[in-house]
C-alpha cells in the first residue's frame, strides 16, 4: 500500500539530483565513504553515489604529470593565500587588535569560501550540473566571516560546488560542556596528569573524538544537509532530533546524529517522500 504524505508544507524541489560523488579524507581515522555511499544510494535510490579517493587525487588524475606539476604549485599557492591569518570582523580590522588563530587553538585554517572557489574549478564540465553533487570530506579545519562585522567561526559544512565538509571543524566547532572546561581547567591547575584522563573518560560518551567510532553515523547528517541544500535551498532544522539539526554544542550534535531513532523529523520525511527518497533509512 502507498504511503500518503501531506504536502502542504513540502516545497517543490529546486533540481533532481542524479550523480553524487562522495571523496574520501585518508587522514580521518573511521571514516568510511564506502558504507556512507551505501547509505546515500539507500536514502536517494533514484540516484547514483559514487565514492571516491581525495578531491585532489581524484580530479588531477586525468592530467599528465607535468601538468600536475604545475598545478600543484599553483593549487599551493592559493591554499596559502585561503590560510586564515587574522580572525578579526573584516570590517573592523580598523579598529580592533588583530586576533591570531593560534590564540584559539589553531595552528592551521582556511577560509572556506575562498578555497571552494578554487577546487571548483577543478571539477570538469561533464560533472559540473546542478544534478551532480560533489560531497569532499577533509580533515582540513575550515571557516567563514559570518558577516563582515563578525569574527571567524568554524563550520563543517560549506555549501556549493564542491560541498566542502570539514571533520576537523567538526569536532573542534561544536562547544564542550562548561563543566568538562571547568575540571579540565582544574586537574591542569593542580598538576593532575591522572586526572586529567578521568576527565576525558567520564565525557567521552558526550563528545566526539578523533577517530571516534560514532564519526560516520555523525557525517551522515553533514551529507544529508548538504543534499537537502542542493534540493530545497534549505539545509537545517531547529528541530533537536532531526539529522539537518545546526548543533552549537557537542551533546547536541551526538543526540541529533547518534540518539535513539535519529533520522529525519516528519516535516523533512515529507520533502525526502516527494523527491521519490527513502526517510525510514535516512
Amino acid at each position: 500500500m502507498a504511503r500518503k504524505r501531506s504536502t502542504d508544507e513540502t516545497p517543490e524541489a529546486l533540481t533532481r539530483l542524479a550523480h553524487l560523488y562522495l571523496y574520501d579524507e585518508p587522514e580521518a581515522p573511521g571514516l568510511d565513504v564506502d558504507y556512507l555511499g551505501r547509505y546515500l544510494a539507500a536514502v536517494l535510490p533514484t540516484c547514483e553515489a559514487h565514492p571516491r579517493t581525495d578531491f585532489l587525487t581524484h580530479h588531477l588524475a586525468r592530467f599528465s604529470e607535468e601538468q600536475r606539476e604545475t598545478l600543484g604549485e599553483q593549487l599551493l599557492g592559493q591554499f596559502q593565500r585561503a590560510r586564515v591569518d587574522n580572525l578579526a570582523p573584516p570590517g573592523l580590522r580598523k579598529n580592533l587588535p588583530a586576533e591570531d588563530p593560534t590564540e584559539a587553538g589553531w595552528d592551521e585554517v582556511y577560509d572556506g569560501p575562498s578555497l571552494q572557489a578554487v577546487l571548483h574549478l577543478l571539477i570538469p564540465p561533464e560533472e559540473s550540473h546542478l544534478s551532480e553533487l560533489h560531497l569532499s570530506l577533509t580533515s582540513l579545519r575550515l571557516g567563514l566571516w559570518p558577516a563582515a562585522d563578525q569574527s571567524f567561526r568554524l563550520s563543517p559544512a560549506l555549501f556549493g560546488e564542491p560541498n566542502l565538509l570539514s571533520l576537523t571543524s567538526l569536532l573542534e566547532g561544536p562547544e564542550v560542556s562548561r563543566e568538562y572546561e571547568f575540571m579540565r581547567a582544574q586537574m591542569a591547575m593542580f598538576g593532575l596528569e591522572e586526572g586529567l584522563e578521568a576527565v576525558e573518560d567520564r565525557f567521552a560518551p558526550r563528545m566526539l573524538a578523533e577517530g571516534d567510532p560514532r564519526l560516520n553515523e555523525v557525517v551522515k547528517g553533514l551529507l544529508l544537509q548538504a543534499v537537502f541544500y542542493r534540493l530545497f535551498g534549505e539545509a537545517f532544522c531547529p528541530g533537536p532530533a532531526c539529522r539537518l539539526h545546526n548543533a552549537t554544542t557537542q551533546e547536541e550534535l551526538l543526540e541529533a546524529q547518534t540518539g535513539p531513532g535519529a533520522g529525519l523529523c516528519e516535516r523533512h520525511r515529507e520533502w525526502l517522500w516527494a523527491v521519490e527518497g527513502a526517510p525510514e533509512r535516512a
